[in-house]
């Protein structure tokens, strides 16, 4: 749309000047018509006055004047005709140009201030995270364990972009795949933990370190090396009066983004990033894939409280476009969207655009999620890659129309080049884009509305239209499929440096 707004401005510039020509060229056009048959009367005259010499008796001199004044009335019958659809042509192109609406870009200004007031109150509610490339390791000392006082280390993870971490977009809507789905990673992580067959459940005690928590009878021995007094049938918060001198300082703390459970303090969860559930004693009771999704809606049964049954999170497919990693991260997206995104709806209007965005975003975030299921998808890449892809596509149905094509082209390519580049920072991904830029593609070509040069170019738009509508949803249909059902863990090893290129030991892990 941007190339044939520049096609359309420089036809406003001559507008006036022809609308006052119109009336001079249809006179004109008249004569010419007039001349044209009246040609045509004289020619065939003559050519039946030249068959009667002919066949009179006169010389074949005379006849090849015939064959002379016959090729001559092809050229001008022919010369007349093709400036004629060249005028035809011509006034076609404009008459289309001259239909086009423009519209108000109001999807992209609401997206975008959307976006922005997203990011703002994540930020506000969880702070910011550390800003930097690498992963940092922090140490803590003086923490309560069963063994005793340890220190404990934390492995911190920076966020270049200036904006929150990683669990505060997740508990805000962000996109991710054990919040959406039975997640088989976790499903594994409980059957190791041997969550369905916990036992008799019993307060673990270390008087000696003034430590206790509820366990089972082999996590206590575990934990303390033997050396704990486990206390069968009775949880910590059940003792009775008088045999609770030891504090029920261990419960159970929700940490990292798959759902893991610790029994740990309330300082040493915090410390780790976690998530204290002080009204609990054992992990088994604990539903962290709920607390570390939030807003609710996951249902659980009696015998087994941790784990979610019914994962229903199907929004978060189109509220993770809403989310971005940071501030230099949603003025990237923002960028594009005001720059690019705003002209194109200009032309096509809100609808159109609406559906091109919503595709590409949603369809860049599944894939990317299909090839790194374990990583958060937030933010608008996948779809301001699909708004290049319309871009490319609006190129080249208007190459007739742009005055430095290839120059258009070339600038074009640099821009998704440059933005691939900076995505190569952890934690964007460029798988994401690269696929919301095929589904902006064919998005594109299906939504747009187009110009048309001649009968040839309309059946050609049409029957793309009948291929790439089935073959939009037919991909969608699959990608679906792939990450609901089929779950892939390491279909593509060597992608990840797609996603993420190692400038510098660590800025990958």
């Amino acid at each position: 749309m941007v190339y044939r707004t520049e096609a359309f401005e420089q036809y406003q510039k001559f507008a006036q000047m022809e609308q006052k020509k119109k009336l001079t060229d249809l006179n004109e056009t008249s004569e010419d018509v007039l001349s044209f048959l009246q040609g045509k009367l004289e020619t065939l005259d003559g050519a039946i006055k030249a068959a009667r010499e002919h066949y009179s008796g006169a010389h074949v001199k005379e006849s090849k004047s015939v064959a002379d004044q016959i090729q001559s009335l092809k050229r001008r019958t022919f010369g007349r005709s093709l400036s004629k659809t060249k005028s035809l042509m011509q006034y076609s192109i404009r008459s289309q140009l001259d239909d086009l609406h423009e519209y108000t870009p109001w999807f992209m200004y609401i997206i975008t201030l959307a976006q922005l007031i997203c990011l703002a109150v994540t930020c506000y509610l969880h702070s910011f995270a550390p800003i930097g490339l690498q992963q940092t390791v922090k140490l803590q000392d003086g923490i309560k364990t069963f063994r005793g006082t340890e220190t404990i280390d934390s492995w911190i993870s920076p966020n270049i972009w200036i904006g929150p971490p990683l669990s505060g977009l997740i508990e805000k809507g962000a996109f991710h795949a054990p919040c959406l789905r039975e997640d088989l990673t976790v499903i594994t992580y409980y059957a190791k933990q041997e969550y369905d067959s916990v036992g008799t459940l019993g307060c673990c005690e270390m008087a000696l370190r003034n430590t206790a928590g509820t366990t089972t009878e082999d996590e206590c021995s575990d934990a303390t090396s033997g050396a704990g007094d486990w206390r069968d049938g009775v949880t910590c918060r059940a003792r009775p009066p008088g045999q609770n001198s030891v504090a029920h300082i261990l419960k159970p703390c929700c940490h990292g983004y798959m759902g893991h459970c610790l029994l740990a303090t309330h300082e040493h969860c915090l410390f780790i990033g976690g998530q204290f559930q002080k009204r609990a004693d054992h992990c088994s009771q604990v539903d962290c894939i709920s607390i570390l999704c939030g807003f609710g809606g996951f249902s659980k049964t009696k015998d087994k409280p941790y784990k979610p049954e019914s994962i229903n999170h199907w929004w978060r497919l189109f509220f993770g476009l809403l989310h971005h990693h940071g501030i230099f991260h949603w003025l990237m997206v923002a960028a594009i969207q005001l720059l690019i995104g705003r002209q194109i709806e200009k032309l096509a209007g809100w609808l159109r655009i609406a559906i091109i965005y919503i595709l590409s975003g949603v369809f860049g975030l599944l894939v990317g999620a299909i090839f790194n299921p374990h990583r958060a998808q937030v933010g608008g890449g996948a779809a301001i890659f699909g708004l290049l892809g319309v871009l490319l596509v609006e190129l080249i149905q208007s190459w007739e129309l742009v005055a430095n094509r290839s120059f258009e082209l070339f600038k074009l390519t640099n821009i998704f080049l440059l933005l691939l580049f900076i995505s190569t920072l952890p934690p964007l991904d460029n798988i994401s884009h690269i696929a919301g830029t095929i589904m902006g593609c064919l998005s594109g070509i299906i939504l747009l509305p187009y110009i048309t040069f001649n009968r040839w170019h309309v059946r050609r738009k049409r029957i793309l239209i009948g291929v790439l509508s089935p073959l939009v949803f037919g991909m969608m249909f699959i990608v679906l499929y792939i990450f609901y059902s089929v779950q892939p863990v390491d279909i593509c090893p060597g992608c990840d440096y797609i996603n993420c290129v190692p400038y510098f030991i660590g800025i990958c892990d």
